[in-house]
């Protein structure tokens, strides 16, 4: 249910830092890590990516309307 809200935090979190990579290449290496870091997280479980969320600055009451509704992209 919070694998896309998980991948969509993650892009957000590491938009920053893309934004500071000129080369093409390494934008690219940039998002693959970020891709890789979000599918980890999913794959740890329910608590694995609770305590991701809300690390990352996520609301309370976003990750519960996900899970109730079963959809991030209101958030």
């Amino acid at each position: 249910i919070l694998d896309e809200l998980v991948h969509d935090t993650a892009q957000e979190v590491g938009m920053c830092v893309l934004n500071e990579i000129a080369d093409p290449a390494g934008q690219e290496s940039h998002l693959s890590a970020i891709e890789a870091a979000a599918s980890e997280i999913n794959n740890g479980g329910f608590e694995r990516q609770i305590e991701y969320l809300l690390q990352a600055g996520v609301a309370k009451l976003a990750i519960e309307e996900a899970i109730r509704t079963g959809r991030s992209d209101q958030l």
